[in-house]
């Protein structure tokens, strides 16, 4: 860093490591972030300051040799160094740390679904167990979690087409094609009207747990 300009000092002048980052709290990236800014702003003044001082001199040099003059080129091409270096380095350091911060947070998140999932798969065991199917024969613990959405859906399907013979209709998507249709019993191949097929699917966000099931028009 050119002299004229003030250096960062105490923790503000350290290089940290990753680990040091992550363990940084919000409170001391405040406070150093405030000192930076303040160490940048007396810089930039201070910049600013010789950039006047450039153009005197400029002006000094057409008075005293002419603007044709070796003195007045050199100095318009002269450039005043800029106090970037330290303002770029926090930047990039604050940058790295959000970044790692992320990555650390990502990886607890995934640490958790992975938690959450070798608990569902103790639920799913549970619950199929609970049906008289046996693990290593009727099922496996990898496919625990797919055999109990295929066996509650087909349990949810069923109970509905026991309301849809008692005469219960269901709306379903699709429906937009049909005309004053009652709907779809849930056991038909074709909805009330007969101008759509329709099929029970599982709902995206249901499974053995809380089973969702809705008629679709193919």
């Amino acid at each position: 860093m050119v002299r004229y300009y003030e250096k960062p000092t105490g923790d503000l002048n350290k290089h940290y490591n990753d680990e040091e980052l992550l363990k940084m709290t919000e409170e001391k990236v405040e406070e150093l972030t405030q000192q930076h800014n303040e160490l940048d702003k007396r810089n930039r003044e201070i910049y600013n300051g010789l950039g006047k001082k450039k153009k005197e001199l400029i002006k000094l040099a057409v008075d005293i040799w002419g603007d044709r003059s070796n003195e007045y080129r050199y100095l318009k091409k002269a450039t005043i160094p800029s106090p970037t270096n330290w303002t770029d380095y926090w930047e990039r350091t604050l940058s790295r740390r959000k970044k790692l911060m992320e990555e650390k947070k990502a990886e607890q998140k995934e640490k958790e679904r992975e938690e959450e999932r070798k608990r569902k798969v103790e639920r799913a065991i549970l619950w199929l167990q609970a049906r008289g199917k046996r693990l290593g024969e009727d099922f496996h613990m990898e496919s625990a979690i797919h055999v109990a959405n295929d066996i509650a859906f087909d349990e949810e399907v069923k109970r509905c087409q026991e309301a849809g013979k008692a005469g219960t209709y269901y709306e379903f998507d699709g429906n937009d094609w049909c005309e004053e249709c009652e709907g779809w019993d849930g056991v038909s191949r074709r909805c009330e009207c007969g101008n759509r097929r329709v099929y029970w699917d599982m709902c995206d966000w249901s499974d053995f747990e809380d089973m969702q099931i809705h008629g679709v028009a193919d």
